[in-house]
């Protein structure tokens, strides 16, 4: 299940909308109604504590994520899942028990930068950021470089903060699965904005070509990346990628300044290297996204499917006509349904065992399938409309993030002189990088698949025989 988000978004609280008539439904299986649940979830917050919206709205989802309706659900199929994945511990409970904060509890998710400020206020700053930062390159013309600069410096604490917070061995950033989609996220945006406040640190470097400084913004930028990477929570891990790529615009930048040495190369290899020793496996991401879907189907049970929907979804069930059936087809099969979408993501995360581009046939015998039971009374409506028809993209990000930190590490290895690094073929596309020596200039090549630009060389100079004096 991927969140509507961009790039660049952040998590939203879920949508929420009254219950008809103020009747809350009850759940499959004849268990307790949500209403209750949360009911007595609120009251452990305070005796008429007033909660935000996004507080009101994790509180509601948390009921789900406990999974009432199908652990109530009557299908042993489906309760043989539910086991298999309990003995994984991959519920959203499970998952949640799992987040580090009780083991680290001085480390969480960045809260000592901004310490105070709600998501709102978090999301503005990292909005000014956007505004600051080429979105394809980092060139930054003399005014926007000043802006730049004057934004580092008026929040040089919590850049100091970020620093302080990734050096921790225990840093991690705890997630609520049991929340769904409203869960926490603001760390993203702290994240974020360390990750741009360091950018601009090393624009600011560069400008007097001091390498080192500018080098060590890049260190907190590739550990903020890898940090996240590690969570079980798709959004965050695709936002890692994100963050990697940014981080990659940056090293092009460095290599070439005119400072530039064969040592500083040789402190990139090193890194990148470390961080392919460490790469966290693919179905991490989507072990957690499961999590979310499940969530997804205890909404449906309950009659909040729309709560969860995007707003372009239900107009699209709008515009169809049938925005009214919608909700009685889904709970006439969703015992059915949530079973079909366990099932494929059970293979789906079976699949990372193999590198994407071999993992593609699997998600085209997917699509043909989905395809081929369209008009069939058992299509999965939830499964086949919302969650499954766009997972491969996920799996993409996933495997783009990989080939750019290859092909880096590729490249730094070989403008430093050091062995080539023992790389397979590119995870996106199962081809060889291809590497080019044009003087004194290294290109590594063939990184992206080509498709909308995505395929820059990553370029280099070449300074293994140089002085590193």
């Amino acid at each position: 299940m991927i969140a509507e988000q961009t790039d660049r978004g952040r998590a939203g609280p879920l949508r929420r909308s009254a219950p008809g008539g103020g009747r809350w439904p009850m759940l499959a299986g004849g268990g307790p109604p949500i209403a209750l649940m949360v009911a007595v979830l609120l009251s452990c917050c305070g005796c008429g504590q007033k909660l935000s919206p996004e507080m009101e709205a994790a509180v509601e989802a948390k009921a789900y994520g406990r999974l009432p309706g199908l652990t109530a659900a009557p299908d042993e199929a489906l309760q043989d899942e539910l086991a298999r994945i309990v003995e994984e511990r991959g519920t959203p409970e499970l998952l949640s028990s799992a987040g580090g904060s009780d083991e680290t509890p001085e480390v969480s998710g960045l809260s000592k930068m901004f310490p105070g400020l709600d998501r709102d206020a978090l999301a503005a700053i990292r909005a000014e950021s956007d505004k600051l930062l080429p979105s394809r390159s980092f060139t930054l013309d003399p005014v926007r470089l000043e802006r730049a600069i004057r934004f580092r410096r008026r929040h040089e604490r919590p850049q100091q903060e970020f620093r302080l917070e990734l050096d921790q061995p225990g840093c991690r950033f705890p997630i609520d699965f049991q929340s769904g989609q409203a869960a926490d996220l603001s760390f993203l945006d702290r994240a974020w904005i360390g990750v741009r406040l360091e950018a601009f640190r090393a624009a600011e470097s560069l400008a007097s070509h001091k390498v080192d400084a500018a080098l060590e913004s890049l260190h907190y930028m590739l550990q903020a990346a890898e940090r996240l990477a590690a969570e079980p929570h798709p959004q965050v891990r695709f936002e890692a990628a994100f963050m990697r790529t940014e981080a990659f615009l940056v090293l092009q930048s460095i290599v070439k300044d005119s400072g530039v040495t064969r040592d500083h190369l040789k402190t990139v290899h090193g890194w990148l290297a470390e961080q392919l020793e460490r790469w966290p496996d693919d179905a991490l991401a989507w072990i957690g996204d499961r999590a979310l879907g499940m969530v997804f189907y205890e909404a449906a049970r309950d009659g909040r499917l729309h709560d969860f929907l995007a707003p372009s979804e239900v107009e699209a069930l709008r515009s169809e006509g049938f925005l009214s059936e919608f909700k009685d087809a889904v709970l006439r099969n969703v015992n059915r349904d949530e079973l079909y979408y366990l099932a494929a993501m059970r293979k789906i995360i079976a699949s990372c065992r193999r590198p994407y581009h071999a993992r593609i046939a699997d998600f085209d015998a997917l699509r043909w399938e989905l395809q081929a039971k369209r008009n069939e009374a058992d299509f999965p409506l939830l499964a086949g409309r919302f969650l499954l028809p766009d997972i491969e993209k996920g799996h993409v990000i996933q495997a783009r993030d990989r080939a750019n930190c290859e092909g880096w590490t590729l490249a730094a290895a070989l403008a430093a002189g050091d062995p080539p690094p023992p790389l397979e073929a590119n995870p996106l596309t199962g081809q060889p990088y291809r590497v080019e020596r044009e003087g004194s200039t290294i290109m590594v090549l063939d990184i992206g698949a080509g498709e909308g630009g995505d395929n820059p060389p990553w370029i280099v100079p070449d300074l293994a025989h140089a002085s590193t004096e």
